[in-house]
């Protein structure tokens, strides 16, 4: 930003597809903008490079990049998606780092786990749930959630609050 002679990282070049794409799609915030343009253009990043979201290691990063974005976009508008990510900004970041994959496949990657995110709330809110009838949220609980129902601490958060 400092060559470019702007304020923010997200007013250089390497932002500006993002920020423009994102805000385009999903008319968020500042701030929520910024951390949706950031994940998303890592995530792009990681996913070219072959890497898979998954519960280990560079994957579970990926997969937390991933969801906490899809988290992020949820929160003001259960009807946001990975759908409307721009492929334009995609395929400049894979550009500029030299990777080779399509951002068509980068994107396929994201709703794909998308899709798995969505999956694991619509069942997590049973368990959660039903849970809640006869439990509170304390620590004992966000272990037995995370650890028998794959439930993380947020997820649990996050359905407690809506029901």
């Amino acid at each position: 930003s400092a060559v470019q002679g702007t304020n923010s990282v997200y007013e250089t070049d390497l932002y500006l597809p993002w920020t423009e794409g994102i805000g385009a799609a999903y008319r968020l915030p500042e701030k929520p903008r910024r951390l949706v343009c950031d994940h998303l253009r890592s995530a792009s990043v990681l996913i070219g490079e072959g890497l898979e979201p998954s519960n280990l290691g560079r994957g579970y990063v990926l997969r937390r990049l991933l969801r906490r974005t899809c988290r992020e976009l949820r929160l003001n508008s259960s009807e946001r998606s990975l759908e409307r990510v721009p492929p334009a900004a995609i395929a400049e970041t894979l550009d500029q780092f030299k990777i080779s994959s399509s951002a068509e496949e980068v994107k396929e990657a994201m709703l794909q786990e998308e899709g798995r995110y969505l999956s694991l709330l619509r069942r997590g809110e049973k368990v959660v749930k039903r849970h809640l009838r006869s439990h509170q949220l304390d620590e004992a609980a966000y272990t037995y959630l995370y650890e028998t129902h794959g439930l993380p601490r947020e997820v649990v958060e996050e359905i407690a609050a809506s029901s």
